[in-house]
């Protein structure tokens, strides 16, 4: 017996997506206006004292495993594809700019650009030989040295453009598949950066043109700035929650499930007395940390302009460590992306889990549905 019953006929998606602290599934229906979450299950991915990237895809599969058997008792209907979102933490994404040499003597068209496209995505898998290419898109076209959405069938003396890839590690990209594959024969299996996801669900959902978001994950935090429209340049720091939680273990001396529960209520506004006192060198600490890495980060990405806006997307006890640290040190919007937010663009059937990265994945899956659905 595979995942889901064949015995129904609705049209859904199986979503996976896999951040570095969990393994959340779905099964959704994209055939209305908004995404319809069916059912949701999630398995933690077990934290490490010191991460390990070997380690951490042994407990992600065993994470999936188990999310997976967790959702089949939940809604029988079939996928007609499965999506998949990945963590940065798995994933290499660039945005590559190319310059096309004798433009002038082509004519601009849908197969000029898909023949270098594929030429640059060659070379950037060639560069990275044991990766697998999950997303190509093109990010902005500039003609005789203006950007420009209209060049179909024109022509020009020089033409660049920006081209948005990113990979997984090929091991990676079979085991996701594999554990997939065994739960639910189904072979109709698209990977996903959640870079790339998130870019997209924010464009199509929101309507967010210009904006550096933070999201701060488990491990690692992902700044990604978007400049008119388009996704200009995205950088990881050694930087999340994790952190957090390995400081207070080792400065407190306690366990890491007690150390959750102090950050939660300290930033929460509910610790006071001692142990408010001992967590707060620990945490000063970290946000040096987090204010070096961030300036250092912000630098990499190049920026010829100020974002108009700052987007935090982190689980409610560090969006508001974040919030306090940008609100504080910035005059730009700040903009949490808040599970509520996010949840006013899909409807839930039953008892869903409706949290923020999750819903991303949701909202971002329900903009591929044109391109699959009949």
């Amino acid at each position: 017996m595979g995942l889901f019953s064949r015995s129904q006929k609705i049209e859904t998606v199986l979503l996976v997506d896999i951040s570095d602290a969990r393994v959340m599934c779905a099964t959704l229906r994209l055939d209305k206006e908004k995404p319809a979450v069916l059912a949701t299950a999630q398995k933690p991915i077990m934290q490490q004292s010191v991460f390990s990237g070997e380690r951490y895809l042994h407990e992600m599969q065993r994470a999936l495993t188990g999310s997976l058997a967790a959702l089949a008792p939940n809604h029988g209907a079939p996928p007609n594809r499965v999506i998949v979102t990945l963590s940065s933490l798995l994933c290499l994404s660039q945005v590559r700019s190319v310059s096309i040499p004798h433009a002038h003597r082509q004519t601009l068209d849908h197969a000029f650009f898909e023949h270098y496209t594929e030429e640059e995505a060659s070379r950037f898998t060639q560069a990275h030989p044991h990766g697998v290419l999950l997303d190509r898109k093109i990010m902005r076209v500039d003609m005789n040295g203006y950007s420009t959405t209209h060049f179909a069938g024109k022509k020009a003396d020089t033409v660049r453009l920006d081209l948005y890839v990113s990979l997984v590690d090929k091991n990676v990209h079979a085991a996701v598949r594999e554990v997939i594959a065994a739960a639910t024969h189904q072979t109709n299996i698209e990977l996903h950066s959640y870079s790339f996801a998130t870019w997209r669900a924010l464009d199509y959902w929101l309507g967010l043109k210009e904006y550096l978001l933070i999201d701060m994950g488990a491990e690692i935090t992902t700044l990604t700035a978007v400049i008119a429209e388009k996704l200009h340049a995205s950088v990881s720091l050694p930087f999340g929650k994790n952190e957090f939680l390995r400081g207070l273990v080792k400065d407190l001396g306690t366990t890491p499930t007690v150390a959750a529960s102090l950050v939660r209520t300290f930033f929460e506004g509910r610790l006071s007395g001692a142990a408010k006192e001992r967590m707060q060198p620990t945490l000063s600490r970290l946000a040096q940390r987090w204010a070096t890495l961030s300036a250092h980060g912000v630098q990499k990405l190049s920026l010829e302009r100020t974002p108009k806006a700052l987007l935090i997307l982190a689980d409610s006890d560090l969006g508001t460590f974040l919030e306090h640290e940008l609100v504080t040190g910035t005059p730009t919007r700040v903009m949490p992306l808040r599970s509520s937010l996010l949840a006013s663009y899909c409807t839930h059937e039953g008892r869903t889990t409706q949290e923020n990265f999750f819903l991303l994945s949701v909202l971002f899956s329900a903009t591929l549905k044109k391109h699959h659905l009949v």
